[in-house]
């Protein structure tokens, strides 16, 4: 059995019917107007500018009234809006303690901190009135001679239990930062040479240990806030109080 013809297929249409030279003579056949002469035609970058735009109309009394009205609301529910997250925030704030709001008196009536002495100097003094007119303590910076001096006589002390250790360490604490207390000053730490005076140490412990249990733990609690007030200064004046 032989083959079946294979179909051509072709690749574009085929050509029109007549020539593409009868169609372009018909089309120049029927003629089309020409441009006249264009040479007074302005180029479309030289045009003149437009007109400006009309003005607005002016508004109404009763217009303006209303736009006003409508901005001192806008600006009325501002405010209610700040006031409404300050009430908020300041709920939300925690109540301060009864030690909290105890400090916060004090520290209202203590003496400001001369920092600029005590870098100079290298001792700070500030008068705490704990209760005023009846407990006014004024506490002193101690320096690292009167440090090493405590430690030694701790040290000696190698049979104290754990209480007692914290008891003593507190009252040494008081013997060396207390300066006066009621205007009454406490004896001079170091001697003539410089060194920490044994004698004067003895009769400050002496005068710790009079004070009854409640008088200690006001002047212990107040030393402990004197000396966050003065690590915060000296904090404050390395960032220059920025």
């Amino acid at each position: 059995m032989s083959p079946k013809p294979t179909r051509t297929v072709p690749f574009h249409d085929p050509p029109p019917q007549k020539s593409y030279k009868e169609t372009i003579a018909k089309v120049k056949a029927a003629g089309r107007d020409k441009p006249g002469d264009l040479s007074d035609t302005p180029r479309f970058d030289s045009l003149p500018e437009p007109p400006p735009p009309e003005a607005p109309t002016s508004l109404s009394e009763s217009t303006i009234g209303g736009l006003e009205a409508l901005a001192q609301e806008a600006e009325r529910q501002r405010l209610l809006q700040e006031e409404l997250e300050e009430s908020a925030e300041e709920k939300s704030k925690p109540e301060k303690t009864q030690e909290q709001k105890v400090r916060a008196a004090i520290e209202a009536r203590c003496s400001v901190l001369d920092i600029g002495q005590y870098l100079m100097g290298g001792e700070l003094l500030q008068t705490v009135p704990i209760v005023p007119d009846k407990l006014v303590v004024k506490f002193r910076t101690v320096t690292d001679l009167e440090e090493v001096y405590v430690d030694d006589a701790l040290s000696k002390d190698e049979k104290m239990t754990g209480r007692q250790f914290v008891r003593r360490t507190n009252e040494w604490a008081l013997a060396t930062h207390v300066h006066s207390l009621n205007g009454v000053k406490w004896a001079k730490i170091f001697d003539g040479d410089g060194t920490v005076s044994d004698k004067a140490m003895d009769q400050r412990m002496g005068n710790v240990r009079k004070l009854n249990s409640p008088v200690f733990n006001l002047l212990m609690t107040n030393l402990s806030w004197f000396l966050d007030r003065v690590n915060n200064s000296l904090t404050l004046e390395a960032l220059g109080n920025g």
